[in-house]
């Protein structure tokens, strides 16, 4: 059974596609976020942040239950799918049901396990935390060993589409261009 897997805005206004990236900025396109604080814009852009091919719905990490679309901060449990960072799609060609769920976030290479398990180190230079709609804490996202899990589908009617709503921050922990933090997708389907 083939999953198709489709990146998207949580608003859906722009696609992310193969070759693209994700950028977290501060106030503009561009600008760098302070040392030790959490970004105010998302982009997608390519590998060295210079082309803008859309702007994300941005949410900043506020403290470990609160963010922020502007100004001010709420709970996450405030926030809707139009306001996540990110809509991630699975569409099977029938009812299929989804299992051991997880976004990673790392750094270098990520190698593949003898029974598919994913293997990866933590973000370099770089704090990454991410919440799926409906958590009441952002989770710190380091690699294969601290991933953001996402609900399985694991009823007893499968569904053909898996929609899942993440919000993403980043914070730089040292000055300079980071283009070293990659997001994986793992998933068990059947």
């Amino acid at each position: 059974m083939a999953i198709i897997i489709q990146w998207k805005g949580g608003n859906d206004a722009v696609t992310i596609s193969d070759g693209d990236y994700i950028g977290f900025f501060g106030s503009n396109f561009g600008d760098s976020i302070i040392l030790n604080a959490y970004q105010d814009r998302t982009y997608v852009t390519n590998i060295n942040g210079t082309v803008n091919t859309g702007e994300l719905p941005n949410i900043k990490y506020i403290s470990n239950s609160a963010g922020s679309i502007g100004s001010g901060s709420a709970a996450l449990t405030t926030f809707t799918q139009n306001q996540c960072t990110l809509h991630i799609s699975l569409t099977s060609g029938s009812a299929s049901r989804v299992q051991a769920i997880k976004l990673i976030a790392y750094s270098g290479s990520l190698t593949v396990g003898p029974a598919g398990e994913l293997s990866a180190a933590g973000p370099a230079n770089t704090s990454i935390v991410g919440f799926e709609l409906g958590d009441t804490t952002w989770t710190v996202m380091s690699g294969s060993a601290q991933p953001l899990m996402l609900t399985p589908y694991s009823g007893a009617a499968g569904k053909i589409t898996h929609d899942y709503y993440i919000g993403l921050s980043a914070q730089p922990q040292v000055s300079g261009i980071n283009v070293n933090t990659s997001l994986a997708l793992y998933a068990e389907w059947y």
